[in-house]
């Protein structure tokens, strides 16, 4: 039996893009009610009273006191640590997540890791210094591999990685005992032992207590030397200082990372020159067709909510 019966009204407040007039049109014949579009703070506010779902999170957190009927909030960002969790627990919300650009993150963490390998930043520094030169130092092909964190992102980059014949290894929170095709082996706290012996390591993790900080400067030297360090998911799971530390020591063979924390707040931030370190500012998962994905996934939702369907992505607050 569904959670939610027409007629709905609903309330878009995206953050990234304008709802297509398409997207709104078969939204209001499914929910046979009110569909509107939030575009200032002022707008939801008012908006929220008596909305049923709200998709998006723009103006969430300002706006939930006034919501009176809200039952589902379906986020546009694949990371909700940042949203209200303890109020829509309190008022029985549910909550969902947006995994639909997920495979695209997955598959620039690799590029990542493979530009870093392929020495691709070293050859660009080499062509706006005019120089044809390819005398690089070449690691060896990844052998292996170790991945923090096992949502959508993280199992699409282990199905990547075997692809490519990497033995992938996979860090978790809880412990699983069903085999899975792309994962060699599976750890809960036994990571530490084998980490000397991963060739890249991609963190895919949430911002949760435990992952803050989580690669300080022990758990960096802990990694084989010469080992590639990529991140694709919080900024603050790599502690910036100690990383400036291991890379400037020469441990590592390279960082890629897409989220940092802190950002750099000038042009003067030695950041930027970090010997071995490739940024790219948080958009792994941008793309033109991303605003046509999410409005695909959005109507499955809501047609998956109709019919009294799991939904997908759901978080547990």
């Amino acid at each position: 039996m569904s959670f939610l019966s027409p007629p709905l009204n609903v309330l878009l407040m995206h953050s990234k893009f304008a709802p297509s007039e398409g997207h709104l049109e078969r939204l209001r014949a499914a929910a046979q009610g009110t569909v509107t579009v939030a575009r200032s703070e002022a707008a939801a506010w008012d908006g929220i009273a008596d909305a049923h779902i709200v998709i998006g999170h723009r103006y969430l957190r300002q706006s939930l006191p006034n919501a009176s009927c809200l039952q589902w909030v379906q986020s546009t960002g694949s990371g909700v640590d940042r949203l209200p969790l303890d109020d829509l627990k309190r008022r029985g919300v549910r909550l969902t997540s947006n995994p639909s650009a997920n495979r695209l993150v997955a598959r620039h963490a690799v590029v990542l890791a493979w530009a870093m390998a392929r020495q691709i930043p070293s050859a660009r520094d080499r062509q706006v210094l005019g120089q044809w030169d390819n005398g690089f130092t070449w690691p060896a092909l990844p052998k292996r591999a170790m991945i923090f964190g096992y949502g959508t992102i993280g199992a699409e980059i282990a199905r990547i990685l075997t692809g490519d014949g990497i033995e992938t290894h996979v860090v978790v929170r809880q412990a699983r005992n069903r085999p899975d095709p792309n994962v060699a082996r599976f750890y809960t706290d036994s990571w530490w032992d084998v980490l000397p012996e991963m060739d890249w390591v991609l963190l895919a993790l949430p911002n949760t207590p435990e992952t803050v900080n989580l690669f300080g400067e022990q758990t960096l030297r802990q990694m084989r030397s010469g080992a590639i360090l990529v991140n694709v998911g919080r900024g603050n799971a790599i502690d910036l200082a100690a990383l400036r530390i291991v890379l400037e020591a020469g441990h590592l063979g390279g960082a890629a990372l897409d989220v940092i924390d802190p950002k750099p707040q000038s042009a003067d931030d030695d950041l930027w020159r970090m010997p071995r370190l490739m940024l790219t500012p948080h958009v792994a998962a941008h793309a033109i067709e991303a605003a046509e994905w999410f409005e695909v996934f959005m109507e499955d939702q809501l047609s998956r909510a109709l019919k009294g369907e799991p939904l997908k992505a759901e978080v547990a607050l």
